[in-house]
């Protein structure tokens, strides 16, 4: 990571020194520098991120992922440039997992005040290459701002109903990949 590039920014600093006192280290330090940028603001310097260039971006609102750090890096520019100059991601909390793993849970918030239904949640999957800690996968969950409450047992229920009365259909849809052979 260059920190000539990332020192300017106050957010990032607080988030290291945060890291620094809690004794994170590999992947959760990994992960938090990661929405340190997008809190920071801080595309411009896509040489301190340590994305793979293979790495896959699987956020749950879209149906085809992001593939490669290209890929990726567009997508966030435009994530920032929608989100303007006043809301920010917030970390809530984080953990590190086994084999190279973590998570982060994160919301957003305009001018310092909490955006309700904005709570997301990152999972990362690293690896380690010439000593360095690389990303090669992120999977994004957020918080739905239109809550289907019950309405989302009762669409499994009847998608389930219709698996069971038309099999044959059912498999196909099953083993159907988005962006993949069927």
């Amino acid at each position: 990571m260059r920190s000539s590039c990332i020192s300017t920014c106050s957010i990032y600093k607080r988030l290291q020194n945060k890291l620094n006192k809690m004794n994170a280290s590999g992947p959760a330090r990994m992960l938090v520098c990661y929405v340190g940028h997008h809190h920071g603001r801080l595309l411009h310097c896509s040489s301190c991120l340590t994305l793979s260039n293979d790495c896959i971006f699987q956020d749950l609102i879209f149906y085809i992922p992001f593939g490669g750090k290209e890929s990726i890096m567009n997508f966030r520019q435009n994530l920032m440039e929608a989100m303007g100059q006043n809301v920010h991601f917030v970390i809530d909390s984080w953990m590190e997992g086994d084999n190279l793993t973590a998570s982060v849970i994160w919301h957003l918030e305009w001018k310092g005040k909490e955006i309700p239904h904005t709570t997301g949640c990152n999972f990362f999957e690293c690896q380690q290459i010439d000593g360095k800690l690389i990303i090669s996968k992120i999977i994004g969950v957020e918080e739905l701002p239109v809550k289907p409450r019950d309405w989302v047992l009762k669409l499994l229920k009847a998608t389930i109903v219709v698996f069971d009365k038309f099999p044959f259909p059912a498999e196909r849809i099953v083993a159907y990949k988005v962006g993949g052979n069927t």
